[in-house]
């Protein structure tokens, strides 16, 4: 279709009136007829182009609204037709372009489904819009004349929708979606401007074929040097002190976590660590090993439960095994050191049969005699008294 800038934005026709302009004042002097001064024909008429039909029409005019100057210029709106600017524009002196345009048929096709829209819009998607179609900037068209005029039932234009595939983009955190008219996943990207760096992943890969619905992510791979300062944990180490009571400890050297530096290099994906490698590792402090005496010394002075317990604790019998063995003894002397069965002649904390297995009667030696008693024979405190809890005896 002919047309122009609407309004006055027409520089491209200067020439031409400087031309006519000319032509006017040649013809003047030769007929003796001089155009008046030029402010005058500024202000009384204006000079419009009308693009209408395919063709041109140049009025000179007083009209001071679009609308007038058609009517002048003898060119009818019909139901529908569209006129730029606006029919009630305003012409302000000078040169003035209107373009009229036609209403008429037009098939829009969008896939299987064909409408057929009478409009006065030139621009497809405007024709799409206006026959009710939902459009995206993305879908492109192709425009021609209807050739089948029995099959669409019209003559008169088809404008044809080529719709952009919808696909879903994961990156950095977010979804988009993203409709485009490539065929692969490379072009895709490329088109949308999205940065891969040189360690990203993209799956499905670039080369595979764009499909509606399907969903592109993208993998940021970093990998970052990271150093770690970590503590190295003293052992503790004890020694027994004979001056030291049962149950008394003493620090004599103080321990001290050592430190050590490790380098690592660290794997990330979308911002979450998924692995890391240990490069190195530097001691920067040894560690000092804490060294504790622990008591041996029996006291004498103590009870004989007291001192069963204690001397118990030193094999490491404690808890359950305690409990046992204070219940076993408590059965068979209530830890008594002068206890004596009439009967058989058992004796002591114990109950040694015969008594004569005892050399040492003291407090010390009826407990040490029996600690190694069970130990030597059901090997725990529990395990004795479990017996004597079926015999009655152990």
């Amino acid at each position: 279709m002919l047309q122009a800038p609407a309004g006055n934005r027409f520089q491209q026709v200067i020439a031409w009136t400087t031309g006519i302009g000319l032509g006017i004042l040649v013809v003047g002097l030769v007929t003796g007829f001089i155009p008046p001064p030029k402010h005058v024909f500024a202000d009384s008429s204006r000079i419009v182009s009308i693009y209408y039909d395919g063709q041109q029409k140049v009025i000179t005019t007083d009209a001071t609204t679009v609308g007038a100057a058609l009517e002048q210029g003898g060119v009818k709106l019909g139901p529908g037709d569209a006129v730029e600017p606006d029919a009630a524009a305003a012409i302000p002196p000078g040169f003035f372009n209107i373009n009229v345009y036609r209403s008429r048929p037009v098939v829009v096709v969008d896939g299987q489904t064909h409408k057929t829209v009478v409009t006065a819009a030139q621009s497809p998607d405007l024709i799409a819009k206006a026959a009710g179609m939902t459009v995206f900037p993305e879908d492109s068209y192709s425009i021609s004349t209807i050739a089948n005029i029995t099959g669409d039932g019209v003559v008169g234009q088809q404008v044809v929708i080529h719709r952009a595939v919808p696909v879903y983009i994961n990156s950095d955190g977010h979804q988009t979606l993203a409709r485009t008219q490539q065929k692969t996943v490379g072009g895709l990207l490329n088109e949308r401007d999205v940065a891969l760096g040189p360690q990203d992943t993209v799956s499905p890969a670039t080369g595979t074929t764009i499909s509606a619905g399907m969903t592109i992510q993208i993998n940021r791979v970093t990998v970052v040097m990271e150093q770690q300062t970590t503590a190295i944990p003293h052992a503790t180490k004890t020694i027994s002190n004979p001056a030291l009571t049962i149950g008394v400890t003493q620090v004599q050297t103080p321990g001290s976590d050592g430190q050590q530096i490790s380098s690592y290099r660290v794997h990330f994906q979308n911002g979450v660590e998924q692995s890391r490698d240990l490069l190195s590792q530097t001691m920067t402090q040894a560690p000092v090993t804490a060294v504790v005496q622990v008591g041996t010394k029996i006291d004498l002075s103590a009870n004989p439960v007291e001192l069963g317990q204690e001397m118990a604790a030193q094999r490491g019998w404690v808890g359950s095994q305690w409990t046992a063995l204070y219940q076993l003894w408590m059965h068979e002397s209530g830890w008594n050191p002068n206890s004596r069965d009439s009967g058989s002649g058992a004796c002591g904390i114990p109950q040694a049969y015969p008594c004569s297995k005892i050399t040492d009667h003291s407090t010390v030696g009826q407990i040490t005699w029996g600690l190694n008693y069970i130990a030597g024979k059901y090997g725990s405190p529990a395990a004795a008294y479990s017996y004597w809890q079926g015999h009655n005896s152990y």
